[in-house]
């Protein structure tokens, strides 16, 4: 697997809780996440910072969205 990274569009709620919404492909697509199946706290590169992982369906097709603290990227299957 190797990481192919996205802009992405979040919400943050008043208690802080990250939720994305789209993401935004390097030549200006966009596509809406449609459900987010599950979310993952993990460890950051950052030592100030934590990642995640939101296991999401986007066009009916699951993917693993991460934040690794300060990049979103979607995990490609090699």
């Amino acid at each position: 697997m190797h990481r192919i990274y996205v802009s992405t569009v979040v919400q943050f709620d008043t208690e802080g809780k990250i939720t994305p919404l789209w993401i935004v492909w390097s030549n200006g697509r966009k596509y809406e996440i449609d459900r987010i199946l599950s979310t993952q706290i993990t460890p950051s590169l950052r030592p100030d910072a934590n990642g995640y992982r939101f296991h999401v369906r986007i066009l009916g097709q699951e993917r693993t969205l991460g934040y690794d603290g300060r990049r979103w990227y979607i995990e490609a299957v090699d």
